[in-house]
């Protein structure tokens, strides 16, 4: 089971489609298990509640998958046991074939531009993502195109590995009030706080 929930495609969207600011990384296994809509709410200024665990708040996302299997393909992985680990260090630089093929149009809302795989799930998200500021409906079928090694050697230098760690907050899940608020930027401060305090801290990403 764990296998599956490590692999780069297995990933999972909030039902209420919420508007919290996460990447990719968020929604998939372990750190989705700490979205913000399983979280208390804050109310009148008071502590947050505790909310039960319902796996029903959060659902596999398919489009999302797919989207994310096809770039697994070009790098030459298998999708069916790629993981992430395995994509970030393939390290391949990647852009869009379907906007290529657009560049001649005058679409504000295209982009040729080549990043890794992780700025391809962006560029879908922002792009052609259905039901987006950006997006229209059936754009499930974008494709991707890999670099040859030479101009893989020259993006990288303007655009390197990134795995969006940099951007890796922790929280407070006991604590009432600000503290429970205030996100800590380090995972040492965090632990000194949870051991210090006998609190749990939970990754968020975004």
């Amino acid at each position: 089971m764990f296998a599956a929930l490590n692999r780069a495609t297995t990933v999972f969207r909030c039902i209420h489609r919420c508007s919290a600011d996460v990447n990719v990384k968020a929604y998939r296994y372990p750190y989705v298990l700490a979205h913000p809509c399983k979280e208390g709410s804050l109310t009148d200024g008071g502590a947050m509640s505790e909310t039960p665990w319902d796996r029903r708040q959060l659902e596999y996302h398919i489009h999302l998958s797919l989207i994310i299997r096809s770039s697994v393909l070009v790098c030459g992985l298998d999708p069916n046991t790629a993981t992430f680990a395995d994509m970030d260090a393939c390290d391949a630089r990647i852009a869009c074939k379907t906007c290529i093929r657009a560049t001649s149009s005058s679409d504000p809302y295209i982009s040729d531009e080549a990043g890794t795989w992780w700025s391809c799930v962006s560029h879908w998200q922002q792009y052609h993502e259905p039901q987006t500021a950006f997006g229209a409906p059936g754009c499930f079928d974008v494709e991707w195109i890999r670099l040859v090694p030479a101009a893989e050697a020259k993006v990288r230098q303007p655009a390197p590995a990134r795995t969006e760690e940099n951007r890796t907050r922790w929280q407070c899940t006991r604590c009432d009030g600000a503290t429970k608020l205030a996100p800590f930027s380090s995972w040492e401060t965090a632990e000194k706080h949870a051991l210090e305090f006998r609190c749990v801290v939970l990754s968020q990403h975004g």
